[in-house]
């Protein structure tokens, strides 16, 4: 199990202690008042960070967590509204050391694929599964899918058992056009 803490990065409460410790750290309007991040959201104030004290006192209690109690991350609500320009330094991305890969060849054919046929697309973009009854049971989930003329046909082993030896009986309708 992992323990991801959903952390706001923007704004507070305006309740917050800050307002009466540190107003410096929060934006104003021109009569000094605090403001929203977003002038529907009258709940929170904005947090200003061109203010380098706040950042490093956010960094700080984001050290903390991870010092102190072991947390695996974080979950950044709405943190673009902080400006990609002065994020704060503690959520750089870690480097990743690329090495070739035996099955890249493969895995780029199989992503190239996925771009150009529509079927199988994500969520609504992409066909409906269409399920196929099959004569092993749950061992095997085999479905089809279409969109725009582009149809895919998956038949899935979902168990350590081998299914090779066993009949598996698509018919032509529940197919469609599809040629097995």
């Amino acid at each position: 199990m992992y323990v991801i803490l959903d952390w706001v990065a923007n704004h507070t409460a305006w309740d917050h202690h800050w307002t009466e410790t540190n107003p410096e750290f929060y934006e104003t309007n021109e009569a000094g008042e605090f403001i929203p991040p977003v002038a529907h959201w009258t709940d929170v104030i904005a947090l200003d960070f061109n203010n380098a004290e706040m950042r490093l006192v956010m960094t700080d209690a984001l050290e903390y967590w991870v010092r102190e109690f072991g947390i695996d991350g974080y979950r950044c609500d709405v943190a673009e509204e902080a400006g990609l320009d002065k994020m704060l330094l503690f959520f750089e991305k870690d480097v990743i050391e690329w090495r070739p890969h035996t099955e890249r060849a493969h895995l780029t054919r199989l992503f190239q694929w996925k771009q150009r046929n529509q079927a199988l697309w994500n969520g609504v973009h992409g066909g409906d599964f269409v399920n196929f009854a099959t004569e092993i049971g749950e061992q095997v989930w085999a479905f089809h899918r279409e969109k725009n003329g582009d149809k895919i046909i998956a038949i899935l082993n979902l168990s350590p058992k081998s299914a090779a030896s066993k009949a598996l009986s698509l018919k032509q309708d529940q197919i469609g056009a599809a040629v097995l």
